[in-house]
């Protein structure tokens, strides 16, 4: 039976509240074969932290798959980009760790020049990014370093825009899809994709079988899933679901699968949460997010930019550009009307709103459900 010292609850240090003494209690009374799990938080674009519960053979799997698909080899010098308490994090050091390779951590807080020099001077291979590290990197016009191989992009869609411009600097990206569910990735672009410069479809793992319900919910099934979902309660106890690894696991997002000689492709279509209708109109905040992302990209400005929808009286919902302090205005109206020329007329931005900052998560991730909430208790107009 584990100790409170040696049991696997990650959290971001900077958080409000240390959880893990109250977790291992519940867990200790709940089921104590639980404490032998890995718990790695997960909130995503969702803000509402939960915990998943992970076994050491379901990373395990998942680190071998993704070193065997990137052609890892001991000589291969990793570096982790990502906070440890995240499940990539983490697994950057797992995929080290199997195969006998260097890992370097980051030295300081994301800066794009310090970033660079680190992976020239350590002469890094292998490392992981965000869409909005890649977009900073482009930003800055920086070419990729001669040794870096392999660039791992997840945390969100990547643009194919930024993917392209990335790619002419010589950033060696592969774009993946996975979840803290699937212990990290669950497809990968292959090594292939570098050879070309369109942006690549992202190929199934071989240690994954993904299907899709009536609904395009993906559904997945595999060594890598989950165990279970630990969640706090409003009343500060917890709770425990466990995950029935004999039937496909239903995530929340919606996918295309794309059958093809070099295997399944995953191409993502929208979050359950991310669909609403204006005015009976359906829509897709993921479509409109991609928009603002390739205005912002266009116009070659800093990302303190966020749309989102919320309540409207009269239409039900409506589209709001949320946008960070010190923003000027002229900016702002340019980017407005930029973004609506490109959207249906029911789509448009209907109402402005500066915040102090957006709201992210450890990722860089807009965390919208908290942006709306901030955005909908000002009762914008």
């Amino acid at each position: 039976m584990s100790d409170l010292a040696s049991f696997q609850f990650f959290e971001n240090p900077r958080g409000l509240q240390q959880r893990k003494r109250s977790a291992f209690e519940f867990l200790s009374e709940f089921d104590p074969a639980l404490l032998d799990l890995l718990y790695f938080p997960s909130s995503g674009s969702t803000g509402e932290v939960k915990w998943l519960a992970l076994s050491a053979k379901a990373m395990k799997v998942s680190a071998s798959s993704v070193n065997s698909w990137i052609a890892s080899q001991s000589n291969d010098v990793f570096l982790r980009s990502i906070p440890n308490f995240h499940v990539g994090g983490y697994s950057v050091g797992l995929r080290a760790q199997l195969i006998s390779a260097p890992l370097v951590e980051l030295k300081e807080a994301w800066s794009v020049e310090t970033f660079v020099e680190q992976l020239r001077h350590d002469n890094i291979t292998v490392c992981s990014l965000v869409p909005t590290q890649v977009y900073d990197l482009v930003l800055k016009n920086m070419s990729s370093p001669n040794d870096l191989r392999v660039v791992l992009v997840g945390g969100g869609a990547l643009d194919e825009g930024l993917y392209k411009m990335a790619r002419q600097l010589g950033w060696p990206l592969l774009p993946t899809f996975g979840m803290t569910e699937a212990s990290s990735q669950v497809a990968t672009a292959s090594l292939e994709s570098l050879n070309e410069q369109e942006l690549p479809r992202m190929i199934v793992l071989p240690h994954w079988q993904v299907s899709c319900d009536e609904e395009n919910f993906l559904c997945l099934n595999g060594e890598s899933l989950a165990s279970g979902i630990l969640s706090p309660t409003e009343d500060g106890a917890w709770t425990y679901i466990s995950i029935n690894d004999e039937e496909p696991f239903k995530t929340q997002d919606k996918v295309k699968i794309v059958e093809s000689l070099r295997g399944q492709s995953l191409e993502f279509l929208a979050r359950d949460s991310d669909v609403f209708k204006i005015g009976g109109e359906l829509c897709s905040l993921t479509k409109l997010v991609r928009c603002l992302d390739e205005v912002v990209l266009s116009m070659q400005l800093c990302q303190k930019f966020a749309v989102v929808d919320v309540f409207d009286q009269r239409l039900g919902r409506k589209v709001v550009l949320a946008f960070e302090r010190g923003v000027d205005q002229h900016t702002v109206q340019r980017l407005e009307r930029e973004f609506n020329k490109r959207v249906m007329p029911y789509e448009g931005i209907r109402s402005l709103c500066e915040v102090e900052s957006l709201p992210r998560s450890d990722l860089g991730k807009i965390q919208r459900p908290r942006l709306r909430k901030l955005l909908e208790s000002r009762e914008i107009i």
